[in-house]
């Protein structure tokens, strides 16, 4: 491994001034040569295309990456909190280094379970779903129906 240019006491041949100008360059499509040129005419630095390699490697690795966007979520429920709490406790009830520890953490497990039942418990029962009705039948309706009944039984 050879020693860096601060080791040996230099100054980089390209000044970390000047990457962001390169990260510019190297995203409007310029290549290693181009920017060597713009380099040696805007900056009078002659840089060689190994020490481009190396110079846009570090850019590269020092860009700030543009975040992710982040999905659209529905705020979490108490029963979401619950459900992410009562998992954290067991992780932390089976990975505990002592008898003490894990006990605690089997406390808290049991007190979220008893929260998410009291919280069942207290909610109404769903409704039972009914029968679609329709609406009752107007007399002479209900004679045309007996009528088409009869014709049919008479045939």
């Amino acid at each position: 491994m050879q020693p860096t240019d601060r080791q040996r006491g230099r100054k980089p041949e390209i000044q970390v001034a000047l990457w962001a100008d390169l990260q510019r360059l190297e995203r409007s499509g310029q290549t290693l040569d181009q920017m060597a040129g713009w380099l040696l005419v805007t900056h009078g630095i002659k840089a060689s295309r190994p020490t481009m390699s190396r110079t846009m490697a570090k850019v590269r690795e020092h860009a700030p990456c543009p975040p992710e966007p982040l999905p659209e979520l529905e705020p979490a429920t108490d029963d979401d909190e619950l459900r992410a709490m009562r998992r954290h406790f067991r992780a932390e009830m089976r990975a505990a280094p002592s008898a003490r520890d894990r006990q605690g953490a089997a406390r808290l497990v049991l007190a979220v379970m008893a929260e998410q039942r009291a919280q069942r418990e207290s909610q109404p029962p769903p409704p039972a779903p009914t029968a679609t009705r329709e609406p009752p039948l107007t007399m002479e309706q209900e004679a045309e129906l007996v009528r088409r009944q009869l014709s049919k039984a008479a045939l």
